[in-house]
């Protein structure tokens, strides 16, 4: 699969290199491969995530309750639509089928009008900070000032 193609690449590069905040992981992720082009990465801080407890709109991918009708241990493919229909498979050779669902009525949400999951920083254990604290003497003294201004309990 292409992704453990990936994921070998980017593993090859990191177990060749020092790394000393999570930003290196970022770097070096993006110049494991060289062509065609560098990987695309994003560095995500808290302010990406989203809550989804406003968004309702399926209940249940179960395709039924009657006898005789599949059950969800027999999907094999599902197929998402931008209209929010959804379509599954119970063989790959099988024709795409309309998948009955429980909607609510709620509207389609854009990410933007979504609620931020995180305020702010997610604050790490005392101990964890403590153990960081500790290993900082093997950490070059320029990302000291990143393991100090930790969220921490």
């Amino acid at each position: 699969m292409q992704v453990d193609s990936m994921h070998a690449t980017i593993e090859r590069r990191v177990n060749r290199v020092r790394i000393n905040v999570p930003a290196d992981y970022a770097y070096h992720c993006k110049k494991a491969r060289k062509n065609p082009k560098p990987y695309e990465v994003m560095y995500l801080d808290h302010s990406f995530f989203r809550s989804f407890k406003k968004v309702e709109a399926i209940r249940s991918i179960r395709p039924g309750k009657k006898l005789g009708e599949p059950k969800v241990t027999d999907i094999r493919g599902l197929k998402y639509t931008p209209a929010g229909d959804i379509y599954y498979k119970l063989r790959m050779s099988d024709e795409w089928e309309l998948l009955p669902q429980r909607k609510s009525q709620v509207d389609i949400i854009a990410w933007t009008e979504l609620d931020h999951l995180y305020k702010d920083n997610i604050p790490i254990s005392a101990r964890k900070y403590s153990d960081l604290q500790e290993i900082k003497c093997t950490i070059p003294a320029d990302y000291h000032h990143f393991y100090n201004n930790l969220p921490h309990l």
